[in-house]
């Protein structure tokens, strides 16, 4: 495992309204009309040899076509804009591999390239450097040394400044409505059994003004002449500020432990669930009984028979050896453990 990740980008979208359509041909054209309303009510979206295209909205993608870097263009107004705006969306690091991530603008740049002359080829003429940068996902990821179902519970102690939080059965999500912090587990996420384990961590900034206040950066251009250490800095700064910054440091059971309790329980027959909460409370309420004399003392004065009172004696006492005490791991190792590897 690496002892400082770099980070990777994994998600790009821009706005531009300086843009020329020179083929319409290529775009999926849809057309939301009220009732009573005609083609004449929809935005005036481009003009072709003279001739007016009208529609609610047009997209255009790459994604099926073998020769081409994967990219969507989509072409709207919306009430509040004068003029249509052209929306460009891809990922970097997908363009190049299946999962891991570019980390040299120089390469972002060869994919910036090579989608700006498709586009030209397309007859979608713009100048990519000079749109605005609206959605930016910074990311790292690398092998954990637990499972990470343990983090997720860890995760239920941290608050995120201003967010609310989610967790699912592969990962953890801290948002609001203009940012994210996304962590989740990229083998499952691809269905890559080489890949279980990983651990991907994702800033997601979702508009143009916070990608501005946490990174600095407003256009295309801008993002391709910044360094990988610039975005490691916005990467790091952002995690630990908004994160990394408040947890309660309670103890949560050690995951792995108990998977291998259960999984020794299940081997010796039926009602493993019953037997595993027995064994992992068992220590617990024998202390508040003084003994284990105590419950069998309690079933005799309550009219249970020799021989029933004999038999729960040997299944507790099978039980017994499975309660050992639980392994426990607290908060704070869990986050220092994210924290030193993602936000160092």
């Amino acid at each position: 495992m690496n002892s400082k990740l770099s980070v990777g980008i994994d998600k790009i979208w821009l706005n531009t309204y300086d843009f020329k359509i020179e083929n319409a041909s290529i775009f999926d054209s849809k057309s939301d009309k009220r009732a009573g309303q005609t083609d004449l009510d929809l935005p005036l979206l481009a003009k072709i040899g003279g001739q007016d295209v009208r529609a609610s909205k047009l997209t255009f993608n790459t994604f099926k076509r073998k020769h081409e870097v994967p990219y969507y263009v989509c072409v709207s107004q919306p009430h509040f804009l004068d003029k249509p705006m052209m929306n460009i969306q891809f990922n970097p690091s997908k363009a190049l591999h299946p999962y891991n991530l570019v980390t040299d603008p120089k390469e972002v740049s060869m994919v910036c390239d090579q989608i700006q002359d498709s586009l030209s080829d397309f007859g979608i003429k713009l100048n990519l450097e000079n749109a605005l940068q609206t959605r930016l996902d910074f990311a790292k990821q690398d092998f954990m040394n637990r499972p990470l179902s343990n983090y997720n519970y860890g995760f239920d102690f941290i608050g995120g400044k201003r967010m609310k939080k989610i967790g699912y059965e592969d990962g953890y999500t801290f948002h609001n409505k203009s940012h994210e912090a996304c962590f989740y587990d990229k083998g499952k996420k691809k269905k890559n059994d080489s890949l279980i384990g990983m651990m991907r961590v994702e800033q997601r900034l979702k508009d143009s003004d916070t990608i501005n206040k946490f990174t600095g950066i407003k256009t295309l251009g801008n993002l391709l002449k910044s360094e990988n250490e610039q975005w490691n800095e916005c990467y790091k700064n952002y995690l630990n500020n908004t994160i990394f910054h408040q947890f309660k440091n309670k103890s949560i059971l050690d995951i792995k432990s108990e998977v291998e309790r259960f999984q020794k329980i299940r081997s010796d027959g039926r009602n493993a669930v019953l037997k595993y909460l027995v064994a992992v409370t068992l220590t617990h309420q024998i202390s508040k009984m003084g003994s284990l004399e105590f419950l069998f003392t309690v079933m005799k004065e309550a009219g249970c028979s020799r021989a029933n009172i004999s038999e729960t004696r040997k299944e507790i006492i099978k039980i017994m050896e499975y309660a050992k005490p639980a392994k426990q791991v607290s908060v704070m190792t869990l986050i220092n453990e994210l924290q030193k590897k993602f936000a160092a």
